[in-house]
């Protein structure tokens, strides 16, 4: 073996020779080393990655390359590509020396070959001289100028529960944060989440920008969008959170750009020339979303501006929208839509339960809202809708059509279901009602007499007043139409939902009018049940419960006093709180501030007629 070494000895001392005479080759990116993988970084010889080392150490240059760039630049225009599927045990680290924002960004090409990049997980350390020392979990590339293409991700299963403390985390996507470039045949397999997250929220873009193409790409998980998110981070979609050209055009690197440390934008000062609207073509998404407030949710796009083109896309959705007088536009494949959306089809369940807020919501089978200027063409859609809340706008095609073009479409089948049915049992019996129990406000209310009677209670009815009167033994309770105060007794009870008129009935919160009986009441999520144990008899006196739907209370030739218009003939608009206006949810508040319209139902009035059958001056 010596004798070998000794034999090959001057033949290496002559390569080496050689190689120092030769002229050194360039690195790809200024100011990085040559990140010593194979390959030279061009589209004809691009760097080959093999194994989760090489990965890292591409990320390692990367990161490198791009803190050594100029201050108005982003990105560096190397070239990628996958030779092997790649499974992660640690998550990728790379450190950004200048910021925690996005100038780490790609506008060469990553190419996947085909292969999947399993569990991955890619971790930042900021600078500390900018703010916290945080570790932020980002996806593939925080920005995208370049190409992505031909490839499969699989997020490592941390990417659904991001963080404890909301004012960190991953921003926006999947595959990438912001797209600016073009994502052709790639997808992106796992779940988005926890507070954490940061909205505009999508399985492979958070933003699609100007100039950014997303074709032929899948996406199948989840996302839960945060209730502790900035109003305008509510949207969230099963390929991208929002779709916009954004306010001015957004370049490469090296060209006439302004750079923003803030936010890691790049802009052109010169406004929308040059413009290159987005595109979403021929996308699928098999996806899971639930926010409890969202200004935008879609199977496919949360919000598209009007320069976005949506064409060719298929969504099969679980879709799940609601909370406390919110604000929700959710649509099988668009939530809010300015744009183009034609030729798209979408599946499953939507699914909204919220109380009215000042604004109604809005839920369609392809689009939620489609705003003036929209084209909604040749679409269909088979997407089941359980609608709680009665006042929000819900469509087979479009929810709320604020004066788009709508041609082509088709909804096929069964588009309107009710939500699950709901059911309430009294020491272990099923209590039957004429009008199926209804959540609202996370509380699930039951038509009033057969609830009150199936816990043994005689009921009476006062039309003029709105109120039902039900007494058990010692106990009178009293609860009115439209009223957030119960009275058990002389004690009043309030209600974080009143009673309400449907179909004929009057529905009361379960909860409460059989907690005022000192009841049990649990919540069985399994079967979708209340189940209510209550001491003492259930059985009513012989007789007693007839005809009391026309029974009164006091003198019948004198209108019992009405508490919620005080005998004025007019009540307070619950709609708009008597304001007599409603914040214009389409009114863009970021770039021109809060603008208010007239209330829809008191026309700004204020006030609505009391249906009590006082008058005023009577």
């Amino acid at each position: 073996m010596n004798r070998r070494r000794h034999l090959f000895a001057p033949l290496l001392t002559a390569l080496l020779t050689l190689a120092l005479m030769l002229p050194l080759a360039a690195p790809a990116a200024l100011g990085a080393e040559d990140p010593g993988l194979s390959g030279s970084g061009t589209a004809s010889d691009p760097w080959m990655i093999y194994t989760a080392e090489d990965l890292q150490t591409a990320y390692t240059y990367i990161a490198q390359a791009c803190d050594d760039l100029p201050g108005d630049q982003v990105g560096i225009p190397d070239c990628f590509r996958l030779g092997a599927d790649i499974t992660l045990e640690k998550p990728i680290i790379i450190y950004n020396n200048v910021d925690y924002d996005l100038r780490i960004a790609l506008c060469g090409t990553f190419d996947g070959n085909g292969h999947t990049i399993n569990n991955f997980n890619l971790k930042l350390y900021p600078n500390k001289t900018y703010g916290s020392a945080l570790i932020h979990t980002y996806p593939l590339f925080p920005v995208n100028f370049g190409t992505i293409e031909n490839l499969t991700v699989v997020l490592a299963s941390e990417y659904g529960n991001l963080y404890k403390d909301p004012d960190y985390g991953i921003l926006c996507g999947g595959l990438v944060c912001d797209n600016f470039g073009t994502i052709r045949n790639c997808r992106v397999e796992g779940s988005l989440g926890g507070a954490g997250l940061k909205g505009p929220a999508g399985l492979i873009a958070g933003l699609n920008g100007n100039g950014g193409k997303i074709i032929d790409c899948s996406a199948s998980g989840k996302i839960f969008l945060p209730s502790k998110t900035y109003a305008y981070q509510r949207e969230a979609g099963g390929i991208v959170g929002v779709s916009h050209a954004g306010t001015g055009t957004f370049l490469a690197p090296g060209e006439d750009v302004s750079w923003s440390s803030s936010n890691g934008v790049v802009t052109n000062s010169a406004g929308m020339d040059g413009l290159d609207a987005p595109l979403i073509q021929n996308c699928t998404a098999d996806v899971y979303i639930t926010a409890n407030w969202t200004t935008g949710m879609g199977g496919i796009v949360g919000e598209t501006d009007k320069y976005t083109v949506v064409e060719g896309c298929t969504a099969n959705v679980d879709l799940n929208a609601g909370g406390t007088e919110t604000y929700n536009t959710v649509g099988g494949i668009v939530g809010d839509c300015k744009g183009t959306v034609r030729s798209c089809t979408s599946s499953g369940k939507i699914t909204l339960i919220s109380t009215a807020a000042k604004t109604p919501s809005a839920v369609g089978g392809v689009v939620g809202t489609a705003q003036s200027g929209a084209s909604v063409s040749n679409c269909s859609s088979t997407a089941k809708r359980a609608v709680s809340d009665l006042n929000a706008y819900n469509g087979d095609i479009v929810g709320r059509d604020n004066g788009a073009s709508l041609s082509g479409n088709s909804a096929q089948g069964g588009q309107t279901a009710k939500p699950e049915e709901i059911t309430v049992t009294v020491n272990g019996v099923q209590v039957v009602f004429d009008q199926p129990p209804i959540a609202e406000n996370n509380r699930v209310l039951v038509p009033v007499r057969a609830i009150f009677e199936a816990m043994g209670a005689e009921v009476t009815w006062n039309q003029a007043s709105m109120t039902a009167f039900a007494v058990r033994g010692d106990t009178t309770v009293a609860i009115q139409i439209g009223n957030r105060t119960m009275y058990r007794g002389q004690t009043a009870v309030n209600l974080d939902v009143p009673a309400k008129a449907l179909n004929g009935r009057t529905l009361v919160p379960v909860r409460a009018v059989s907690e005022a009986f000192n009841a049990d009441v649990d919540w069985d999520s399994a079967r979708n049940r209340v189940v209510i144990s209550i001491s003492g008899s259930t059985q009513l006196p012989d007789g007693s419960n007839q005809g009391g739907s026309s029974g009164g209370q006091g003198n019948p030739d004198r209108l019992p006093d009405c508490i919620l218009c005080n005998n004025s003939g007019m009540r307070r608009c619950n709609f708009c709180r008597g304001e007599g206006r409603i914040v214009d949810p389409y009114y863009d508040i970021l770039k021109d501030g809060i603008r208010y319209i007239d209330c829809p139902y008191c026309d700004g009035a204020g006030q609505v007629p009391c249906l009590c059958g006082h008058r005023a001056g009577v």
